[in-house]
């Protein structure tokens, strides 16, 4: 989809933590649910995708544009979905697949019946290999190979004692374990969660739905500096910084929905509540040959977040559909703390609020041409690490603001979706949104003083213009052609008391943000052949963090063909940047002396599927 950005760089060989962004919102401003339960992690909105098992997934479904009136904190781009497969008793799964450079992956999953209405579905999957030299242009002796390796597990015991009441009881184990290229630079997150869920059919009342989890999450991470040594870049490392992160999030939601109710075609209404925490413990060492620890620090704190919320649906004519939603949303930030070796410092306690509404309408001309319009005004509260870390270097130190406030988003869009034929669709949207209060990051030292002291502030506004087109045609029942593109032009409009700099100013893009993204899909489904699937992405001129460098476009092609041998085993093949195109992930250095991190070269998988319905 290509209103989702994600980083460049890939999952399988980076670790599976990224932040994603939608419509150009930047990143971190997009929540991620697994079967309605939130997994952005408390202290700094990272997403652990491989938390749930590609081979554990059902569907996935993505809602684009401002969904804070439904979904709360940190929908201000939009939400992804997933959702895992319903249990099967009786059924298992297993798989293996390898490539490239050692890449090997294995899965499998069981669901076993048990007494009455129980059922235990049971879940492992492990990965590892793959890795490349990340480093292309400016490569010194001390870059080596990249690698991940991660380990998950579940177990989840369903029930449904009647055909009113389901539920479900989960526990899971993450393990995800990075060496970033260099033989000192690496990191570690763990992550343990245990949730329920139950759904109620109330027959004329509707239905009830409810959730609850507790998730707990250790992070390492391992700081270097590297040196030139007789005049060759890049030739020895040495460790400057190690960092331990811990944190929790656990909450509730309850949800009720209902059809045909004062004049609605349905309503629903719900609520939720959040506490999470976490802190930073961070050791510096000294870059000298002695490596000593020099400066040790702890930050943290925790927020509690609750909301509430309505919707409807409201038909007044029968080519017209209107929906209506409206949440109001309060968080605090507790127990704020700073401790060095001068002594600790408590931060104030803060509360903030938001409201959120939204109005969509869908207006069917034909039963072929459709138009939908909506306007909305969506938030994010800040996250934990820019509220409570400080940290320091030799040339910044950055300090935290307990005292940010909520960044809003107020958008509008229109959209046409166009169906002449049973094989052909087009479907179009453009989109203006306005953001305001974004929290950036401010120099407030003095001009050349060494080290620097920056510290995030409410300060910039910023507004982006985009579209999006897809095209799908089908001309026989085996081929399926589409091609689909966005475009946003996202600009700071305004950078309140904060000095402009050469890369943040009135008029500058916004960081990490492309112009435009493009994918072209064809595929061929026969009993003969198997499924065929050829994949071309593109993605447009982007910035690095902060706006410093520009990266240039890129494309890509993808290929995979997938197979049933003989009843029950499933065979595929898959060539990932088939061409074996370099492209730029990151920028760094200088002008004359580069230093540009390369993405995924061509990567080759095989493997085999056997399984029981």
């Amino acid at each position: 989809i290509p209103g989702i950005e994600m980083p460049r760089t890939s999952s399988s060989v980076g670790g599976t933590a990224q932040i994603v962004s939608v419509r150009g919102v930047d990143e971190g401003r997009t929540a991620v649910l697994v079967d309605g339960i939130p997994i952005n992690d408390a202290w700094g909105e990272w997403i652990d995708w491989d938390r749930v098992s590609k081979s554990r997934v059902e569907r996935v479904e993505v809602f684009e544009g401002g969904a804070s009136s439904l979904y709360g904190n940190g929908a201000m781009g939009g939400v992804i979905s997933l959702f895992t497969r319903p249990a099967a008793p009786g059924s298992w799964r297993a798989a293996v697949d390898g490539g490239s450079r050692d890449m090997k992956h294995g899965f499998a999953a069981a669901t076993v019946p048990l007494a009455g209405p129980f059922s235990l579905a049971v879940s492992g999957d492990y990965a590892d290999g793959g890795g490349y030299k990340l480093i292309g242009t400016g490569a010194g002796p001390v870059d080596t190979v990249s690698s991940s390796i991660r380990r998950s597990a579940n177990a989840r015991l369903d029930f449904a004692p009647s055909a009113l009441v389901t539920g479900w009881v989960s526990t899971s184990l993450f393990n995800d374990d990075r060496k970033l290229g260099t033989p000192l630079s690496r990191a570690r997150r763990t992550n343990g969660s245990a949730d329920a869920g139950v759904d109620i059919q109330l027959e004329n009342a509707g239905a009830v739905s409810a959730r609850v989890w507790d998730s707990e999450m250790r992070e390492d991470q391992w700081a270097t500096t590297l040196s030139t040594v007789s005049g060759v870049a890049r030739a020895f490392e040495r460790t400057t910084g190690w960092a331990h992160i811990p944190s929790y999030d656990r909450g509730l939601s309850v949800g009720w929905r209902k059809g045909k109710i004062l004049g609605f075609q349905s309503v629903s209404a719900g609520a939720d509540y959040r506490y999470y925490g976490g802190f930073y413990d961070e050791q510096l060492y000294a870059n000298t040959a002695a490596n000593g620890p020099t400066t040790h620090t702890t930050s943290g704190g925790n927020q509690t977040l609750s909301g509430l919320y309505v919707s409807g649906t409201l038909t007044p004519a029968a080519a017209l559909q209107v929906e209506l939603s409206a949440r109001v949303d309060q968080w605090n930030n507790n127990d704020g703390v700073y401790t060095d070796a001068a002594g600790t410092t408590h931060y104030q306690n803060a509360s903030r609020n938001a409201f959120s509404p939204r109005i969509g309408a869908k207006y069917r001309f034909t039963d072929a041409l459709a138009a939908h319009v909506a306007a909305y005004q969506a938030f994010r509260a800040p996250n934990l690490a820019e509220l409570y870390r400080k940290s320091q270097s030799s040339t910044a130190i950055s300090l935290p603001n307990p005292e940010l406030k909520p960044e809003f988003a107020t958008g509008t869009e229109l959209g046409l979706d166009w169906q002449p034929t049973h094989w052909a669709q087009v479907k179009g949207t453009i989109y203006a949104v306005d953001y305001r209060d974004f929290n950036t990051q401010v120099t407030i030292s003095a001009a050349g003083v060494t080290p620097s002291t920056r510290k995030r502030l409410n300060v910039q506004k910023a507004h982006g213009l985009g579209g999006e087109l897809y095209v799908a045609l089908r001309p026989t029942d085996a081929l399926t052609l589409s091609a689909s593109g966005n475009y946003i032009d996202n600009r700071i409009t305004d950078m309140g008391a904060a000095t402009p700099t050469a890369t943040l100013f009135k008029g500058a893009r916004v960081a990490r943000v492309p112009f435009s993204r493009a994918t072209v899909r064809a595929a061929y489904d026969s009993k003969a052949i198997g499924l065929l699937s050829l994949v071309g992405r593109y993605e447009g001129t982007n910035t690095t963090f902060g706006n410093s460098f520009t990266l240039p476009d890129f494309g890509v092609l993808d290929a995979s063909l997938s197979r049933g041998i003989i009843a029950g085993l499933d065979g595929f093949v898959s060539v990932e940047n088939v061409f074996d195109r370099a492209y730029t992930v990151s920028l760094a250095g200088t002008a004359t002396a580069p230093i540009i991190t390369v993405g995924l070269p061509r990567t080759l998988r095989i493997g085999l599927e056997v399984y029981r319905h």
